[in-house]
Parts: structure tokens; sequence; C-alpha cells
């Protein structure tokens, strides 16, 4: 399993709770879905029209303290990713990819994809597999592990069952995630590169600091109002038309 090409698999939007965050993304146009059946969930979702999504997430009581024990049963890189996690500010803290290929990224290869990252001399944790009830009452199984240093994005495979829905529309006009932007410091580059720089969704930008820096949404609507993203939960966003993307490629060509 030598050459394996990657994607950027979905963005995580760090947030203080679920339920008000769900609230004030809907209200801003977004079709939100939490994650887990009942009346709690940690997370929730906006998908869209292609294979990326953005995971909606806080991290409550035990969460705080899970990378204890997240240390000891899947290596150090799972408990600092945890710790990422649990000190990160509200807004796109963090990003998964996947395998490109479907066949590669299911769970059963995880461990294959895994050990060709390691031949590559990325340091990871051990995979992680796990499963959560959606609210279809679906048990949908998934598998991650995390790279050091934090900063490097985290490996997923797919759902077990698919989550994405075939069309999807949200009440602000917005299709897709057109590009997330990245800076990167020199450290993280050609790990990055590696990663990711295959991928037109990812701009990679040489900074002193490796963060999310703007996530850009596609809208195929001519009477496209942006809605009120900017600065809530902490996003950093742009909006680009379709109509001015095949112009871009017009001139290119």
């Amino acid at each position: 399993m030598n050459n394996i090409d990657y994607r950027l698999s979905h963005i995580h939007l760090k947030v203080n709770g679920t339920r008000s965050a769900v609230k004030k993304l809907r209200e801003a146009g977004f079709t939100v879905e939490f994650g887990h059946k009942g009346l709690i969930s940690p997370n929730a979702f906006i998908f869209f029209n292609d294979h990326a999504f953005i995971e909606v997430f806080m991290m409550k009581g035990p969460a705080n303290i899970a990378h204890v024990f997240m240390d000891k049963k899947f290596g150090k890189p799972m408990g600092d990713r945890f710790r990422f996690w649990s000190d990160a500010k509200e807004g796109f803290s963090d990003f998964a990819f996947e395998p490109c290929d479907r066949k590669i990224a299911a769970i059963e290869n995880m461990g294959n994809v895994r050990e060709q990252l390691l031949k590559e001399g990325f340091e990871l944790s051990e995979n992680m597999i796990s499963s959560r009830r959606n609210v279809r009452d679906e048990k949908v199984g998934f598998g991650f592990c995390p790279l050091n240093p934090v900063e490097l994005p985290f490996l997923v495979t797919a759902y077990s069952i698919p989550q994405i829905p075939e069309h999807i529309e949200h009440k602000n006009g917005i299709d897709s995630i057109y590009r997330m932007e990245v800076t990167c410091s020199d450290r993280d580059y050609p790990a990055m590169e590696r990663l990711v720089g295959g991928d037109k969704k990812v701009k990679l930008i040489r900074g002193s600091k490796t963060a999310i820096s703007k996530v850009i949404f596609l809208t195929k609507k001519d009477d496209f109002t942006p809605p009120p993203l900017q600065g809530l939960l902490g996003m950093n966003v742009g909006f680009v038309n379709e109509d001015d993307i095949k112009g871009e490629e017009d001139e290119k060509a």
C-alpha cells in the first residue's frame, strides 16, 4: 500500500456548547445534524454537497481529562491531541485527512494506512476504533489516529455507514467548502504538503505558526447574500461564487 493520496475529510469547529452553537448555526442558515441520538450530543455535523464537512464539537466534563486515559491506552500522540482539543478556543481548531480511495479509507484498512505513514517517518498514536448512535438510531463506526506534533491533522477512516446525504440544501445558499487556508511553519510545511498538498480544497501558506486561518465557502446562487458567519463562534470565513471560479479556470486555461 504505497503512495496513498489523501484529502481533507472534515474541519473541526470547537464551540463552548453544542446545543447553543447549533441554534446559532441554524439561525445563520445552515442545516445541522446532531451527532448522537438523545438530548445531549457532544458534537454535530454540517454536511455539504461533496465529501468535506464540518464537525461542531465541545469538550465538557470528563472529555477535558480524557487525555490521561488516552495517553495510556493509545499513546502520547492521542493524549496530546485531546489536550489540544481541550485547550482550543472557539473557532476552526483542527482538521482530519483521509485516503482519497474509499476502499483504502475503510475501517478494516486503517492499520495498513497507519503502517504506511509510519514508514514515511510520521509519528502517530495507535488507531482508535469507535462508534456512535446517530439521530436515525444507526450504529456508525469510525476510526481515527492523531499525528504528532498536534499542529498536523489527524487521520480518519470512512464511516461504516455513509453519513453525507446525496443532496443537501442550506437556507443561506452555501453549497460546499471551497477551500481551507492553512498557515504552516517551516517545521510543518513538508508534512502538510505530503498529506494534503494535492487537495484543491486546501491552500497551504507559509507562516510562523501552523493553524487554520480561513474557510471559504462556495455558493452556486446568483442572488447570494453572505450570511452573518464572520466572527460567529470564532469563525474566519470567506465566500466565492461558482461563476468566479469558472472565470479563474478560464484565465488559467
